[in-house]
């Protein structure tokens, strides 16, 4: 029996009980291209996978720790790819036959990497592949590593027969000013000295690239379709309805967030400026294109809270995190001291709202707001993020759902 939680978990993607299914015998004698529309349409559905880029030096210090050795299949490796591994493989792979076929279609880029954090929860990484599908999938890139554009066109040139690699990415700040990057020893390297360039796609000057390079980028860069400019809040969840983070790639997007949180809206605290990270995209493309917007490409912010060490896999997890949900308060103020200090008053009065944080539904997955919710972006470079309060109402956010979460 599950544990009774102090919240209930939004259950569904409009709130109406999910219906179970029943067996369907009759499956095997439907027309076999019936059959396979049926297994595509199962498949179309959006994931944020998770990839770490990792010198070769420092794959083998992680393998070497788990008493291994590399197998044949990655002894050839410019570069580790590491992948989290929950939920990357899809169920049809294991249906039968003709399900595994389609799968293998549907998801044409196979990936070899070193995948971590699978079915068993395992931090160990382990040689493996990837299945993807550019049109569907978004790659979440870790933004230091100095290999982020030999990745991108390893993935559009050897690994996609179509030639096309990445056409939805979710990136975050980290590399936006990056020169020094962890090695695979204890120590620090500096990218431009070594001839290497900076490290992180925020960083790419494509006329410094070698031609095949050029060109991939920027297909790449010109050809994407959209773009998530990730803010994960890692201290305090600083609101019942802002929405948790989890393992699982998989989520179901809504068109609109669903809960009736117009009060939440109206005074949401906000650590970090998230327009550091459009900035940081639109230097990039002034650099590289001398404009700021490509025509085509569609941009949000994607805001979550992940909370500390407690990574949520499934329902389980969730309904176990939330029974001990921290209450809001003092972890925030030792930090920020004195920009605190302005908004203190705001956030006790959030405090008091005892009946609407009970009240309030536990949304896990992340919100999804219009590039122009949080202000125009200066063409200075923003200021130092400074905590503050906002009215969020007229940008009324998406709400994605992780299915490993929901019923």
């Amino acid at each position: 029996m599950a544990p009774s939680t102090h919240r209930k978990i939004l259950a569904s993607l409009d709130g109406i009980s999910i219906v179970p299914m029943g067996l369907f015998p009759l499956f095997p004698m439907l027309p076999s291209e019936l059959r396979v529309q049926i297994w595509k349409f199962a498949l179309k559905r959006q994931r944020i996978i998770k990839v770490y880029l990792q010198s070769n030096k420092r794959i083998d210090v992680l393998i070497s720790r788990q008493m291994e050795s590399r197998p044949p299949t990655h002894s050839d490796e410019r570069y580790g790819v590491v992948v989290n591994g929950y939920q990357t493989i899809s169920k049809l792979f294991h249906v039968c036959r003709e399900s595994r076929g389609v799968a293998m279609q549907f998801y044409r880029v196979h990936l070899p990497c070193w995948l971590t954090k699978c079915a068993i929860k395992d931090k160990r990484i382990h040689p493996g592949l990837v299945y993807f599908n550019p049109e569907y999938d978004f790659l979440y890139i870790d933004n230091r590593s100095a290999n982020v554009v030999d990745f991108l066109h390893d993935l559009k040139t050897i690994h996609d027969p179509r030639n096309i690699g990445l056409r939805n990415l979710a990136i975050d700040l980290k590399g936006k000013d990056t020169k020094w990057y962890r090695s695979g020893q204890d120590h620090f390297i500096d990218f431009e000295a070594t001839g290497c360039g900076k490290a992180g796609l925020f960083q790419i000057t494509l006329s410094t690239l070698s031609p095949p390079l050029r060109a991939s980028m920027t297909e790449i860069l010109t050809q994407l379709h959209e773009v998530f400019f990730v803010d994960v809040l890692r201290h305090r969840q600083p609101d019942p309805s802002y929405p948790i983070d989890t393992m699982s790639p998989n989520f179901d997007r809504l068109q609109l967030e669903p809960r009736q949180i117009r009060d939440n809206l109206s005074k949401m605290f906000i650590r970090t400026d998230p327009r550091h990270l459009l900035q940081a995209w639109q230097n990039l493309l002034w650099r590289n294109f001398e404009r700021r917007v490509m025509p085509g490409i569609q941009y949000r912010f994607l805001l979550t809270y992940s909370p500390q060490d407690h990574e949520i896999y499934d329902r389980h997890d969730a309904e176990e995190w939330l029974l001990k949900e921290p209450e809001t308060g003092s972890q925030w103020e030792d930090e920020w001291s004195d920009e605190w200090e302005n908004e203190k008053e705001a956030e006790k009065e959030a405090d008091t709202k005892e009946t609407d944080t009970k009240t309030v539904e536990a949304a896990f997955g992340f919100w999804l707001f219009p590039v122009d919710a949080f202000g125009p972006i200066p063409e200075a470079k923003l200021d130092k993020d400074v905590p503050q309060t906002l009215d969020l109402t007229k940008y009324w956010p998406e709400l994605a759902l992780a299915r490993s979460v929901s019923p």
